[in-house]
């Protein structure tokens, strides 16, 4: 029997993919590495698997040890990612985002733009007409 470890390629892979899918989907990393059956959930498990097969260096073993499930959940994943890539624009735009083809448009929400503002080292008066101009362009 073979022993249950992943290459360190395959590691950093995993997080590559990880970070990419997470903010895709809106899930977090345990909720994807996790044994849930909800279909958010399923979706970014599926395109996960899909982005670690893109690399031919990880067999199928691999992929289902580093997503906690097996070598048949895997290749099952890499279809149906495959599938929906048919049907789907979700599925089709992060295709093109693992591809490298799209950008992944990355969402700054107001709280976070409020606090670089607050923090920032500008004077009160440059400060306060920022945080003006901000809620002015919503």
């Amino acid at each position: 029997m073979r022993s249950k470890k992943a290459s360190p390629y395959a590691t950093r892979r995993l997080n590559n993919g990880l970070s990419i899918v997470t903010k895709y989907w809106n899930v977090t990393r345990d909720e994807i590495l996790s044994k849930s059956r909800h279909r958010h959930i399923i979706n970014a498990r599926h395109s996960l698997r899909y982005y670690l097969f893109m690399s031919e260096d990880i067999t199928a073993i691999e992929v289902g040890y580093l997503t906690n499930g097996d070598h048949s959940s895997a290749i099952h994943s890499k279809k149906m990612f495959e599938t929906y890539c048919e049907y789907e624009p979700a599925y089709k735009n992060l295709k093109s985002i693992f591809m490298g083809e799209v950008q992944y448009p990355h969402k700054v929400g107001m709280r976070v733009r409020l606090e670089d503002i607050l923090v920032s080292g500008l004077p009160i008066r440059d400060k306060r007409l920022k945080i003006e101009q901000l809620y002015e362009d919503r």
